[in-house]
C-alpha cells in the first residue's frame, strides 16, 4: 500500500502533458534548461509567443519553441487562451529581435551596470553577472534536496508563506535585472566578492528551497558572498542577494543561514529596493558622475535616464 501511494505521488509530481498549443503571458518570458529558476537561461520570448506544451512538473512547463528548441518555463507565464486577432497580426509583423538570447541578455545587463559611472572592478561585475545567469543544474539540486526529505527532530516548521507576501503580480523584467546589476556594481565598488562557485551554489540552492513552495518559485535568485568581517546583507532588485563573510561565520547552523536568506528574499519579494523611487532624491555625488558620463558618450535616451535614476534611488534604499 505504501509503495502504491508513493507511485501515485511520483506520477502526480511529474505529469506528461498532451501536446497542446499555449501562449506566453508576460512581457518577458524566461525559457530555461530545466524545471527550476536556477537552471541556465536558454532564451527569453515576448508576450503571446506560441509554444507547444510537452510536460508539466512542479509548477514548470516543458515547451517547444517556434524554432524547435525545447526548454522549461513557469506555468504562471503561459495560458491556453490565444491572443486577439489584432495582436496576432501585430506579432506577425515583428522581427526576431524581440527574442533575447542568453548572450544578448548578459551583454545588455553588463553594459548597463558598467555605464553607471561607478568604480567597481569590471572583472568583479562580469563575475557576478555570469554567475547570476548560470545555475547549479539538476544533479546538484537533487543531491542538495535528498537530505532534506528526511524528517529530523529539530526541523523548522517556518515557511515563507507565513510572511503573507501575497500573490506574485509581476515577474522579474530585464529592466529590473539591469537595475539590480547596477546596484550590485556599486556594492562591489566597496566590497570584494568571494569567488567560490561551490559556496554560491550552496547558498543559491537554499534560496531555491525556500521559495519553491511559494508563488515566487520561478524567481531567479542568486547569492554572493562579500569578503568582509562585518555582519550584513543586501538584497538588490532583480534577484541579487549579497551576504558578508562575517554574517555567514556568525550563523551556527544551516537553519540560521536559511533564516538570514529568507529575510533578504523577503526584501526582494516586497520590492523594497524599488519602492518609492520616484519620491527619493538621487545622490548628488553619483548624479555628478552621470553628468560626466553623459558628456563622454553624448547623452542618453529618456528611457535610459529613467533606469539610471531608478538604479540610484534603489541603491540609496538598499545600502
Amino acid at each position: 500500500m505504501r509503495y502504491s501511494l508513493l507511485l501515485i505521488l511520483l506520477i502526480g509530481w511529474c505529469v506528461p502533458a498532451q501536446s497542446q498549443v499555449v501562449y506566453t503571458t508576460r512581457a518577458e518570458n524566461y525559457i530555461r534548461e530545466g524545471a527550476g529558476s536556477f537552471f541556465n537561461l536558454v532564451t527569453t520570448v515576448p508576450k503571446n509567443t506560441q509554444l507547444r506544451l510537452l510536460q508539466k512538473s512542479r509548477g514548470w512547463a516543458k515547451v517547444s519553441l517556434p524554432d524547435k528548441r525545447v526548454g522549461w518555463t513557469s506555468e504562471q507565464s503561459i495560458t491556453a487562451t490565444p491572443p486577439s486577432k489584432a495582436y496576432r497580426d501585430k506579432l506577425s509583423t515583428e522581427t526576431a529581435s524581440t527574442k533575447v538570447s542568453k548572450v544578448g541578455m548578459s551583454a545588455a545587463v553588463k553594459a548597463f551596470a558598467k555605464g553607471m559611472g561607478n568604480t567597481a572592478d569590471p572583472e568583479e561585475m562580469d563575475y557576478v553577472v555570469d554567475a547570476f545567469e548560470s545555475g547549479p543544474g539538476s544533479e546538484a539540486y537533487t543531491s542538495f534536496k535528498q537530505p532534506l526529505q528526511q524528517r529530523s527532530s529539530n526541523r523548522g516548521k517556518f515557511s515563507l508563506r507565513e510572511l503573507r507576501l501575497g500573490t506574485a503580480r509581476y515577474n522579474q523584467s530585464l529592466d529590473e535585472i539591469k537595475i539590480g546589476a547596477s546596484v550590485s556594481s556599486r556594492i562591489l565598488a566597496t566590497f570584494d566578492v568571494v569567488k567560490n562557485r561551490d559556496l554560491e551554489e550552496y547558498l543559491t540552492l537554499i534560496a531555491a528551497t525556500l521559495t519553491e513552495n511559494t508563488d515566487f518559485y520561478d524567481w531567479k535568485i542568486s547569492i554572493f558572498v562579500l569578503d568582509s568581517p562585518m555582519v550584513n546583507g543586501f538584497a538588490a532588485p532583480g534577484g541579487y542577494i549579497f551576504v558578508t563573510r562575517g554574517l555567514i561565520e556568525s550563523c551556527e547552523d544551516e537553519s540560521e543561514l536559511a533564516a538570514v536568506l529568507a529575510h533578504e528574499i523577503g526584501h526582494l519579494i516586497r520590492r523594497h529596493g524599488l519602492q518609492e523611487t520616484t519620491r527619493r532624491q538621487a545622490d548628488i555625488k553619483a548624479e555628478g558622475a552621470f553628468d560626466e558620463l553623459d558628456e563622454e558618450v553624448g547623452g542618453k535616451s529618456a528611457e535610459e535616464e529613467d533606469l539610471d535614476n531608478m538604479a540610484l534611488e534603489s541603491y540609496n534604499r538598499v545600502v
